[in-house]
């Protein structure tokens, strides 16, 4: 069968890369005439322009390369980024080497279109031969051949020997694959009963499996039951030690209130007994006073009686009544200090039992 070449497709290549020569060409000698009218630094910077658009061109053909994987898209997309690293690489080597940039712009564009004319040809060249190999019917007339090896004719002796030996050899391998047979139906037998075995062994330790599950899945059951009823209980003995706490709570706050009446009905019985003191003293010391008055008086008489002598007796009587009376000032300041002093304390445990009582207030609201 005579193969057809389609001229079409090679056509059409050869335009392309011609077509990207020109193109390249172009792009180059515009740069090289923008020199003469634009500064070094803005060229630079339009060149870098350039060189992001190629490689992003480049991105994209790859894409599509992979996307459709065609090696001539790939082969396009390499191109690209071969043109953009050019591009940017051009300010380095000319800073470096100090070329000429209009020199290495023109052997630049040189560059790309004599590679992009070869790259042409080569493909014409190809498709060309593939072309007439296809046209010619000489590989398939053409087919080489093995030659034929003849063997050397031996003699009869030999052939004899060579039979006996054959024989022989013959005889021993029946005799092993006679035991290798007999070895064969021996293991394909215990190989019937084995799986017997197996199955009855599997079936055991399947039967194992599934109690042991059983097991396991009662005993969760009945943990979740206990756990369940012991929630329960605790749920209802929680009641009733709030309720036992808070019986504890009110039994002390009826102490702290009896504490706080029992120091009033002290202070009552304390005020009742000194007012009986009093009135007692009262009862002792008035006689006194009527002794004293009586005492004055007749001093009085004395002295308007008597001389100087007794004038000076009445001065001593008065000084030892005045330091019979100091002691008992003394004493009536005395039970007034204890007074106050049991006043002070009365009030410091009011004010204790107070703070208590707004103690146990918060900690309710807050544990409420």
């Amino acid at each position: 069968m005579e193969k057809q070449f389609n001229d079409k497709n090679t056509i059409k290549t050869i335009f392309f890369n011609i077509i990207k020569a020109i193109i390249l060409i172009i792009y180059f000698f515009a740069i090289n005439i923008a020199c003469k009218y634009i500064r070094e630094e803005e060229i630079y910077e339009y060149i870098k322009i350039f060189a992001v658009i190629y490689l992003i061109l480049g991105i994209i053909n790859l894409e599509r390369a992979y996307k459709k994987d065609s090696g001539k898209n790939a082969i396009f997309s390499i191109e690209l980024f071969i043109i953009s690293a050019h591009t940017l690489s051009i300010e380095y080597v000319i800073s470096k080497f100090k070329f000429d940039l209009q020199i290495y712009l023109l052997a630049s564009s040189y560059i790309f279109a004599i590679y992009y004319v070869l790259k042409s040809i080569i493909i014409y060249t190809k498709s060309r031969s593939k072309y007439l190999a296809s046209l010619s019917d000489v590989p398939e007339i053409v087919k080489e051949e093995k030659p034929k090896i003849k063997e050397a004719k031996r003699k009869k002796a030999d052939n004899i020997e060579e039979k006996e030996s054959k024989e022989i050899v013959n005889g021993i391998k029946e005799d092993t694959i006679k035991e290798n047979y007999s070895n064969l139906e021996e293991k394909n037998i215990e190989n019937k009963i084995k799986p017997k075995a197996n199955k009855k062994e599997k079936d055991k330790e399947e039967n194992k499996e599934e109690k042991s599950k059983t097991k396991t899945k009662e005993t969760k059951e009945e943990n979740k039951e206990e756990s369940k009823e012991e929630k329960t209980e605790k749920s209802k003995t929680k009641p009733k030690k709030a309720k036992k706490e808070k019986d504890k709570e009110e039994s002390k706050e009826e102490k702290i209130e009896k504490n706080k009446i029992k120091p009033k009905e002290t202070k009552k019985e304390k005020d009742k007994e000194e007012s009986k003191e009093e009135k007692i003293e009262k009862s002792k010391t008035k006689p006194k006073t009527t002794k004293k008055a009586k005492s004055k008086k007749t001093n009085n008489t004395e002295e308007i009686t008597l001389n100087d002598n007794t004038a000076i007796d009445t001065k001593i009587v008065e000084i030892s009544e005045k330091e019979e009376i100091k002691p008992k000032v003394k004493a009536s300041e005395k039970r007034k200090s204890k007074e106050e002093n049991e006043t002070k304390k009365n009030e410091e445990i009011e004010k204790n039992e107070e703070n208590k009582k707004t103690n146990t207030k918060h900690k309710k609201e807050v544990k409420k």
